[in-house]
């Protein structure tokens, strides 16, 4: 298997209809049957499933079985957090490159196909991190001014907390080579959405290469993290993983 994303999805229905064509259409495209997509259900309680299924069943009437490429749903029986979400379909996952993109799809497909040309390259970086604030990202849609204000707050304070030099540890595209996807996600302990700092912290400390990519952002509304709340709830986290030494 050449390429896999990793979709974590909780109370998605309103959106997964619609995104998952377009996952569909182009890793069919790009790849065929030498692709993946894996969905992985983190509890949800509305109809996410259903959805999901629903829109299976629509690209597989209109593209035949031998170029499409493989889906497969997981699920978690209760709601663990995305960085859980993320972990069960990056260790279930097949391809020599593994990527993941939220749901909502705010970080474009094409990214995807980018991420496995970087990591496919002669001396390949170990993690490629999305970034919404570095120089050449851009937003398509941008995000309400508080929001961005929370954003960009944040991590100045993360990184002032933590010595992360990114930009944007929270952006929801990374990308991974396999040996790096098992090894960060085979030890993953923090099922939020802390995540992210952990593998980070994690990749420094044992001497992965990371390289941080600009994204073109379309800001999604309904997303399910409370600016004010998660951000003070993560930074305390990450205060955590410092103190501890997470990731050594």
């Amino acid at each position: 298997m050449k390429t896999s994303l990793i979709v974590p999805l909780y109370n998605e229905e309103a959106r997964i209809g619609r995104t998952l064509p377009y996952m569909v259409a182009y890793a069919t495209q790009h790849w065929g049957p030498q692709a993946e997509i894996i969905g992985v259900d983190d509890g949800s309680t509305d109809a996410t499933t259903f959805r999901w299924a629903e829109a299976v069943a629509t690209v597989r009437s209109r593209l035949p079985d031998t170029a499409l490429c493989h889906i497969h749903l997981m699920q978690h029986a209760r709601n663990r957090g995305k960085g859980a979400a993320v972990r069960t379909g990056m260790l279930a996952a097949r391809g020599t490159t593994r990527v993941f993109l939220d749901a909502d799809l705010s970080a474009p497909v094409t990214l995807w196909g980018e991420m496995d040309a970087m990591l496919t390259r002669p001396d390949p970086p170990a993690l490629i991190v999305g970034s919404r604030w570095m120089p050449g990202a851009r937003f398509v849609v941008p995000p309400p001014l508080y929001r961005q204000m929370m954003s960009r707050t944040f991590n100045v304070l993360l990184r002032w907390q933590t010595h992360l030099p990114y930009r944007d540890t929270q952006c929801g595209a990374k990308g991974f080579t396999a040996a790096s996807a098992r090894a960060l996600f085979g030890t993953l302990r923090n099922d939020g959405f802390i995540f992210d700092v952990e593998l980070l912290l994690r990749a420094q400390r044992t001497g992965l290469t990371v390289q941080e990519v600009p994204v073109a952002w379309t800001d999604q509304r309904g997303s399910t993290v409370h600016a004010w709340r998660d951000s003070w709830a993560m930074l305390w986290a990450a205060r955590a993983l410092v103190q501890v030494g997470e990731g050594g």
